[in-house]
């Protein structure tokens, strides 16, 4: 659980928009593409170098799940 929230919501307070690699990763993640998502407009408070797409938000949330379904499916079970 611990990890879960960390991952989801602790870690993209690391990453910011002004180096590409650093932006790639912020909107590769859950909560940033969700905040995509519900921006109506690319104006904000502040402008950005490398801004999220609707597409790329979209795309997060379609690998995301399929990401810990392979996960699932490989890990290995350990039988007691």
């Amino acid at each position: 659980m611990v990890g879960t929230v960390l991952v989801l919501f602790v870690l993209p307070s690391f990453f910011t928009e002004t180096h590409r690699l650093a932006a790639d990763l912020l909107h590769a993640m859950p909560y940033p593409a969700f905040q995509r998502l519900a921006r109506i407009t690319l104006a904000g408070p502040r402008p950005t170098h490398h801004p999220a797409t609707v597409a790329g938000a979209w795309i997060t949330y379609a690998l995301w799940p399929l990401a810990v379904t392979l996960a699932t499916a490989v890990a290995p079970r350990r039988d007691h």
